[in-house]
């Protein structure tokens, strides 16, 4: 994916410990701040929901399979998102991510093997000071 498809598929606003780039004029739907304000209870509700890859190099696409939170003091939260590749898996890192709801979000993803019916799995790690 290059700069401006990067730009364009994210509505030219990344977001960045849940907020937005400065410069957009219009603000982020309702459903957008859902999808990223980066919150572990509203990545659980979000879970089973398609989310296109946006400038793969295939069509790709990924369903937030499950939310598993790891061990944090009080001051921090940390949990992963797991992805399952419905068909190719998009490369790991980078990746603008379209909810089905609407709006855009980047997100990094690694790699996470395959579940038991060899569907491919990717990871989002989250740390966030609460």
């Amino acid at each position: 994916m290059n700069k401006r498809e990067f730009v364009l598929a994210s509505g030219g606003a990344l977001v960045a410990g849940g907020g937005w780039a400065a410069g957009v004029s219009d603000p982020p739907t309702v459903h957008t701040r859902l999808a990223v304000d980066g919150s572990i209870a509203c990545w659980r509700g979000r879970v089973g929901e398609r989310f296109e890859v946006f400038g793969a190099a295939q069509p790709a696409q990924l369903v937030l399979h499950r939310v598993d939170e790891r061990a944090s003091d009080p001051r921090t939260s940390q949990f992963s998102l797991l992805f399952e590749a419905a068909g190719a898996p998009p490369t790991a890192g980078l990746q603008v991510l379209r909810p089905a709801s609407g709006g855009a979000l980047a997100l990094c993803l690694e790699h996470a093997g395959a579940d038991s019916r060899g569907t491919a799995l990717l990871r989002a790690d989250f740390c966030q000071l609460a």
